[in-house]
């Protein structure tokens, strides 16, 4: 391989993974306005464009470009000193956000990336809003209809933050609740950066809807609640099951039920329905998050498929090009890389990744799947990568250039 890997003096595997993962993809969460290789004759070194200097406001974005430039001198050898001393600093610049960090222990890959993407966007970002963003945004009722809520909230939310980060990971979630008494319906919008899935052990609840097949669904409908040790579950199915949630709330205020009651007279309460839903999908790439393990540190060990593409079923969606509202979305990703989790507790085990590299992005053409564990990286396939069903933790899926 043309690609380095990264020394271990102390559990930094967790970090390791990390690192291999977003340097496949370096370009596009570390270069404003990266160059598309469809405008290209050739196609584009992942590290080419990675600026040498990033000024003294931008610590953790030079050190993680020097970093990943290092790392991708083809046919140079690797000096482990100098790429040990590297890591360490970006290792130091996410614990000033992260104190988790600080020590050598063992830690959560996924914790890890999320707070270093956050650092990173931090320092990159081009956001001049007031700060209303990131706070939940309703709709203004009978007044505004769904789709121009949606782009109030989105314009908001790009004024405010607005970075590689975001342009590459960011989304929206749309959580809609409606009052089973005067129907009124009122839309709620958060910023959506990944995508968590429920996964369930042999003594996990079980979520119907993402069991593997239709004799074991049926058995989770009758009311067993869980999953039988082993059994096997669709990454489609619990994808979608994360991405569009129902729910029946009891006991809520509804503002319209209770407009003109008098003071001092008590609420009135009623059922709601509540659905939330994916109304704006990520733009570049879709991270997914499996929730391999329990509060007490434990893993679920239960087998996910690993499926080369996704795709996201979005009912009543925004299209950011048109301004209109879209009755049924489909929007497609391809499989680019995995981070696995080798052991059975957080507390300990080993991280690694498989990460797809190449001159360019544009096709399978010249890119192929590489295994870092630590310091060997080495060629792999994807039947490798997508048989790695029991220790899967975090997926990286990239959006299909026909749908962007």
């Amino acid at each position: 391989m043309d690609h380095g890997g990264l020394p271990n003096p102390s559990n930094w595997c967790y970090m390791n993974a990390s690192l291999q993962l977003l340097a496949s993809i370096a370009r596009y969460i570390l270069v404003v306005n990266p160059r598309d290789d469809d405008d290209n004759d050739q196609p584009t070194d992942e590290a080419e464009e990675l600026p040498e200097d990033c000024g003294p406001d931008q610590p953790l974005r030079h050190a993680l470009c020097s970093l990943f430039r290092r790392l991708s001198c083809r046919g140079k050898p690797t000096n482990k000193r100098e790429i040990q001393k590297m890591t360490a600093t970006i290792k130091d610049l996410v614990a000033k956000r992260n104190p988790t960090f600080e020590d050598d222990d063992q830690h959560d890959a996924h914790e890890f990336i999320m707070t270093l993407l956050d650092c990173l966007h931090v320092e990159m970002n081009e956001g001049v809003g007031d700060g209303m963003a990131y706070k939940q945004v309703a709709d203004k009722g009978k007044s505004e209809s769904e789709v121009d809520a949606a782009m109030r909230w989105w314009r908001m939310q790009r004024a405010k933050d607005t970075s590689p980060v975001t342009e590459s990971f960011a989304g929206m979630w749309r959580t809609a609740v409606q009052c089973s008494t005067c129907k009124t319906k009122v839309n709620n919008f958060d910023p959506l950066l990944e995508i968590q899935v429920e996964i369930a052990g042999e003594t996990d609840d079980l979520l119907a809807s993402a069991a593997a097949d239709a004799k074991t669904r049926r058995k989770a409908k009758s009311g067993s609640g869980r999953l039988p040790k082993g059994a096997r579950i669709e990454l489609d199915d619990a994808l979608s099951h994360a991405t569009r949630m129902e729910d029946e709330i009891e006991g809520y205020t509804c503002a319209s039920c209770n407009e003109g009651r008098r003071k001092g007279q008590p609420a009135f309460t009623t059922t709601v329905s509540k659905k939330t839903s994916i109304a704006v999908a990520p733009q570049a790439f879709l991270l997914l998050h499996l929730k391999r393990f329990r509060y007490d540190g434990s893993k679920v060990g239960s087998p996910v498929t690993i499926p080369q593409s996704v795709t996201l079923h979005m009912d009543g969606s925004v299209d950011l090009q048109t301004r209109e509202s879209v009755r049924h979305k489909t929007v497609r990703y391809t499989l680019c890389g995995t981070i696995s989790h080798h052991g059975t507790s957080s507390k300990f085990g080993h991280y690694t990744a498989n990460v797809l590299r190449g001159d360019g992005r544009g096709g399978s053409g010249g890119r192929i799947f590489a295994h870092c564990d630590d310091e060997t990286v080495g060629v792999t396939t994807l039947g490798t990568v997508c048989a790695d069903e029991s220790d899967v933790y975090l997926l990286l899926y990239e959006r299909d250039k026909a749908q962007t």
